[in-house]
């Protein structure tokens, strides 16, 4: 069934992110902008998930597909748990006026959505983060934030490394023969 719901294609950095989330024990893990809950679709219980969205439909289909989670409506500003609640954080593709187009300071609403991550978030707790950068063809519409502006907004809050995604070994493997 979730198979007709699933965004990207195997090759979307999400796949990676829902597969580090399998490996959590007892955790607490919210993923801001689930969506349709597809990086928690078919975990085990081995934690505690949560989703938030602003979609009402989307949110409609992540209870379906996860009968066990719990799914809420709110805004990425304003998310609607206690301070100190989570272990792990999960932002696939949610940065204001990165990921989406905003209206207003988008440099504002950023550090707006990082602050509130950072409130729920349990001292030690983790942050997992992706956003596309413009080597993805498909993120070339002008909608997207620089390295050193993710870094910027990060960094006061997060020990952190950059990492890219390239879900392809070293080109030679795709030579035929010997290189």
């Amino acid at each position: 069934m979730a198979g007709n719901y699933w965004w990207g294609d195997w090759l979307d950095v999400r796949f990676y992110l829902r597969e580090r989330l399998s490996r959590l024990k007892d955790k607490r893990v919210l993923d801001v902008g689930c969506g349709a809950g597809i990086l928690t679709y078919g975990l085990e219980m081995g934690s505690r998930f949560y989703g938030v969205d602003d979609d009402s439909k989307s949110l409609k289909l992540a209870k379906k597909l996860n009968p066990g989670m719990v799914f809420r409506k709110a805004s990425m500003y304003a998310l609607p748990f206690k301070d100190s609640s989570f272990d792990v954080v999960v932002a696939a593709n949610t940065l204001p006026g990165a990921d989406f187009r905003v209206s207003g300071d988008r440099k504002k609403l950023q550090k707006a959505f990082i602050d509130e991550v950072v409130r729920v978030l349990k001292p030690g707790g983790k942050l997992l983060f992706s956003t596309p950068n413009d080597a993805h063809l498909a993120y070339r519409n002008g909608v997207k934030a620089t390295l050193q502006e993710v870094e910027g907004l990060l960094s006061p809050y997060f020990d952190f490394e950059v990492r890219g995604w390239n879900p392809f070994p070293p080109w030679p493997f795709f030579l035929p023969g010997r290189v």
